[in-house]
């Protein structure tokens, strides 16, 4: 099986928005997870007693031909059903010399706090 039938079978529909509202995507299938470790460097979060943390990061997975990599994290969002992120990091992943998905760190965010 394929990555890109590994997204559409099992994904959540998602899709990229201009937090301005001046253009949005169309829906695609991604993977969207909560990060559950609090010693990574691209966490801001400060430490927190064992078995409480904070799920307001995310990791996501999602098909080559969406890629978060190239947009400005200011000006876009990312949103599936009710949710809103922001892409605090976002990177090309390659097999061989081919985009084989995107992977990005997203933070949960509410868009009228933007």
């Amino acid at each position: 099986m394929t990555l890109h039938a590994l997204f559409k079978q099992f994904g959540r529909r998602v899709n990229v928005k201009k937090v301005d509202n001046t253009w949005e995507s169309e829906l695609y299938r991604a993977f969207i997870q909560p990060l559950r470790y609090k010693n990574k460097m691209y966490l801001e979060d400060k430490r927190v007693p064992i078995g409480i943390g904070d799920m307001s990061y995310y990791l996501y997975l999602g098909p080559a031909e969406h890629d978060l990599s190239v947009l400005d994290n200011d000006e876009f969002l990312l949103r599936s059903d009710n949710e809103s992120f922001l892409i605090t990091r976002a990177e090309r992943i390659y097999i061989k010399d081919e985009i084989a998905y995107i992977w990005a760190v997203l933070k949960k965010t509410k868009e009228e706090e933007l």
